[in-house]
């Protein structure tokens, strides 16, 4: 639905509990936990989507981690990563939104990863600024923020996103 080439390497990590853009000899990955995505999975497979949309998103957007040398650090700040993340969110919410995928579990996805504490030192904004980003994203698409797309069978609209090549299996 982004129209771009599918150029990812999707691969398990395990005991990392969460999804990892990252960039390693000219190559982009995206790491992921089996266990983390199935803890966020829900009824359907809409969740998983948006976190590996996310991912998608944060090298589109120049953010993934770069695997350097131990002694290297990353520098960025902590706003700075917030905003990257808020980016990845907003093209998420797109992405989803093309998919016809229901918001409901698009925000389902965001919140069950996510809180309202304060951000100011952490990397990941809160989770209201969270689903403000994905609502952002899907109205974008043109959908309507408080649009719940569901589709009369589930199967059918996966079947429809294999065919386009958009969706990577887990191993």
């Amino acid at each position: 639905v982004s129209g771009l080439n599918k150029n990812f390497i999707l691969a398990p990590c395990d005991n990392i509990e969460n999804a990892f853009a990252i960039r390693f000899n000219n190559e982009r990955y995206i790491i992921y936990d089996k266990d983390f995505m199935d803890e966020i999975d829900g009824e359907s497979k809409w969740r998983n989507l948006t976190i590996l949309a996310h991912e998608v998103a944060h090298h589109l957007n120049n953010h993934p981690l770069e695997v350097r040398l131990a002694n290297s650090t990353d520098r960025k700040s902590f706003a700075e990563k917030r905003r990257q993340e808020l980016e990845a969110d907003e093209f998420a919410g797109f992405i989803m939104a093309r998919l016809d995928g229901p918001l409901e579990e698009v925000l389902a996805a965001i919140s069950s990863i996510s809180n309202n504490k304060d951000d100011t030192y952490s990397t990941h904004p809160s989770r209201d600024k969270r689903i403000n980003a994905i609502k952002k994203g899907y109205k974008r698409a043109g959908n309507k923020e408080n649009s719940t797309q569901v589709a009369n069978n589930e199967n059918e609209v996966f079947n429809k996103l294999i065919d386009k090549n958009f969706i990577l299996s887990f191993p």
